[in-house]
C-alpha cells in the first residue's frame, strides 16, 4: 500500500495515534529535508489537534525548526503553545529569536518590546525586562511599549 493510501485509511478510521506512528517511520527514513519538514508539519498538527499532545507538538515543530531555523508555521505554533502552557522563558526566547529574523528595526524593536511585556507581567523578571526595553529602545528610541514598560519599571 501506497504510503499516502495508508495514511487517508487510518485518518477516516480515526486512528491519529498510528497516523502519527506511521509518520515517524517515514520521517526517519526520509532524506529529502523539504518533504522531512512537510511530514513533521503534518505530524505536529495531529499531534496537536487530534490527539491534544501538546509536549509532543512541541517537539516536532522543534524538530522542524532544527533543519529551518526561520520555518514560520513552526515559529507560529510554537508561540501559540508556549502560550497555551502558559510557559513563558520559552516563549520569550522564542519571540527573541523570531526577532533576530526581522529586517526592519522598527518591526525588530516591536518584537523585542513584546517579549520585554511579556516578560515583566508573567516573570517579573526586572534585569531581563530592562535589557530588553534597552534593545528595543536602542533600535527604535521612539518604541511606545518600551518606552512605556521602562517607566514603569523606574517607578518600582
Amino acid at each position: 500500500m501506497e504510503f499516502l493510501e495508508e495514511l487517508n485509511m487510518l485518518a477516516e478510521a480515526g486512528r491519529w495515534q498510528d497516523v502519527c506512528e506511521a509518520l515517524e517511520r517515514s520521517i526517519q527514513a526520509e532524506s529529502d529535508q523539504g518533504v522531512k519538514i512537510g511530514r513533521l508539519m503534518l505530524r505536529a498538527n495531529v499531534l496537536e489537534k487530534r490527539l491534544v499532545d501538546l509536549a509532543g507538538a512541541r517537539r516536532d515543530w522543534r524538530r522542524i525548526l532544527e533543519i529551518d531555523p526561520g520555518n514560520g508555521s513552526a515559529l507560529e505554533a510554537l508561540e501559540r503553545i508556549y502560550r497555551l502552557a502558559e510557559d513563558w522563558p520559552a516563549l520569550i526566547e522564542l519571540l527573541e529569536r523570531k526577532a533576530k529574523l526581522v529586517a526592519k528595526p522598527r518591526k525588530r524593536a516591536l518584537q523585542i518590546a513584546r517579549c520585554a511585556r511579556i516578560c515583566w507581567d508573567n516573570l517579573q523578571d526586572a534585569a531581563k525586562t530592562r535589557a530588553l526595553c534597552q534593545q528595543a529602545l536602542a533600535l527604535d528610541p521612539k518604541n511606545a511599549e518600551a518606552l512605556a514598560l521602562a517607566d514603569e519599571l523606574l517607578e518600582r
